[in-house]
């Protein structure tokens, strides 16, 4: 008998737990990579450009913010802005294997929520950092945000396989990949539309704090296996039992015990190696040129771009 068939018959509709940490790690995307990609860039290039929109039929003629207490100016180039973009992404390339090693040795959980509670915080001090205009800062700063992003996102792999059933696994990556993609676009609504009405910063301060309220739900909620969750249903404890994928709790024998002469020599996974780096070629372009490409080649306010 099904949860959800238990669900119906008690007159209570019941949500399996492996659903509620899809929601949750699509959650993450959705915080972490807004608020640290798709948000900086459109703010960098609104801060940097200082211009008024001069494009015809603009959806927004006018930012109200523009040249008020609540807009700011950063004298930087647009070369020192892309190197900023630069530094992130080697940060986030740099710690991805650590992550996942990270993850098979302490609890992926505490790993993932740790990294999404710093990546907050850490948003939360650009409306400080940037004023200072202290370039050596700011970099140390993006360094620091785009290692976190690289140490999360193979955890995020990982409790994927730990909850999904092989029946259930394309379901559940489909709900949590959703965040991956659906982040840039949320991020450009929600920074367009604040940095132009409301206050430059205004798009840190909301997936900051955001970003510190899930994680404190990812902390209360959040189990690295099936097995560990106190409160599971005895329907979908005996679901994973015998559907299920049995990943090992992380130790430092799960670790010690990676094959790695055979990844390092697999022929598949250097082709998801290549794969995986053209893709994130191909988002990181979009996700941090466009804005400026649209501010310098079209004149459109922030609002219009996003």
């Amino acid at each position: 008998m099904s949860e959800y068939e238990l669900g119906r018959r008690g007159c209570v509709f019941t949500v399996p737990h492996r659903y509620v940490m899809a929601v949750l790690l699509m959650g993450v995307f959705l915080v972490a990579m807004g608020g640290g990609r798709s948000s900086f860039a459109l703010v960098m290039a609104h801060v940097t450009s200082g211009q008024e929109a001069k494009a015809e039929n603009a959806l927004f003629p006018q930012c109200t913010t523009l040249n008020t207490t609540q807009d700011l100016h950063v004298v930087m180039s647009g070369d020192k802005v892309f190197l900023l973009h630069a530094v992130f992404y080697s940060g986030f390339t740099l710690t991805r294997l650590p992550g996942a090693l990270l993850s098979t040795w302490l609890s992926p959980t505490r790993v993932l929520g740790t990294c999404v509670l710093l990546i907050s915080a850490s948003v939360l001090s650009l409306p400080l950092v940037l004023p200072l205009n202290n370039t050596p800062l700011l970099f140390a700063l993006r360094f620091f945000q785009g290692g976190l992003e690289g140490v999360y996102q193979p955890v995020v792999d990982g409790l994927v396989a730990a909850w999904s059933t092989p029946e259930e696994q394309s379901r559940l990556v489909t709900i949590v990949y959703t965040g991956l993609f659906l982040a840039p676009a949320l991020a450009l609504v929600v920074a367009g539309t604040t940095l132009c009405y409301v206050s430059w910063d205004t798009p840190f301060y909301t997936y900051g704090l955001a970003g510190i309220v899930l994680s404190a739900v990812w902390f209360k909620y959040a189990y690295d296996t099936p097995d560990q969750h106190p409160g599971l249903s005895h329907a979908e404890r005996v679901h994973h039992k015998n559907h299920g994928m049995a990943v090992r709790q992380s130790s430092k024998k799960v670790f010690q015990s990676i094959p790695w002469r055979c990844i390092m020599t697999s022929f598949p996974v250097w082709a998801f190696v290549i794969a995986s780096f053209c893709k994130t070629a191909v988002l990181t372009t979009l996700i941090m040129a466009e804005p400026q490409y649209f501010l310098d080649a079209y004149h459109m306010n922030s609002a219009d771009v996003s």
